[in-house]
């Protein structure tokens, strides 16, 4: 009975890797479609920087979608923490995503920047910050990290992005002037 039931399942996984293959969509223009909707739904990521000793540090985020430019994210923080140190010495850091529900995984390379702006302060203020900025968006205690990307890796298996080989290597998007493109390994 045991071999016969793993039969049964290696014919069901093997049958829905052949289905996910047939169906996989890899254009830029299906995996941008893609980042949007996960960024959109995305409620928490995490921020990945360059810390002490050459080792990266992460901690978990509340990322806003700034809506006018596309795949640039802002970040409220307290001036004092170890990741505004950490961007002024290296701007280069990357946001992580992960949709459980949709089986996929957004990492988002980029550049970081601090904003400390009152405007876009105000602008991109969530008034649940208040439990940690009690005094709000104007406070010297508050400010804001910009981060826009420059290279994006993408896996959904719901929405059809499974490059080969299958489910271990993600479909990469590279920012150009004229745009977004896949990395031509992947092409």
């Amino acid at each position: 009975m045991r071999k016969l039931k793993k039969r049964m399942v290696d014919f069901l996984l093997q049958r829905y890797k052949q289905r996910k293959t047939r169906s996989s969509v890899h254009t830029s223009e299906h995996a941008l479609s893609v980042v949007r909707h996960m960024l959109q739904k995305a409620k928490y990521g995490f921020l990945i920087t360059l810390g002490e000793s050459d080792r990266c540090s992460a901690r978990l985020v509340e990322p806003i979608i700034d809506q006018q430019n596309e795949f640039v994210l802002w970040l409220g923080t307290n001036p004092s923490l170890r990741k505004v140190q950490e961007i002024k010495k290296n701007p280069s850091v990357t946001m992580a995503i992960e949709d459980p529900k949709e089986q996929a995984n957004l990492i988002l390379y980029g550049l970081a920047s601090i904003v400390i702006d009152p405007a876009l302060r105000r602008k991109y203020w969530r008034s649940h910050w208040k439990l940690f900025f009690p005094s709000g968006p104007e406070s010297p205690e508050f400010l804001l990290i910009r981060f826009e990307a420059h290279r994006i890796e993408l896996m959904s298996f719901r929405r059809n992005v499974i490059p080969e080989p299958f489910g271990l290597k993600p479909l990469v998007l590279i920012k150009y002037s004229q745009g977004w493109e896949i990395e031509k390994s992947y092409s």
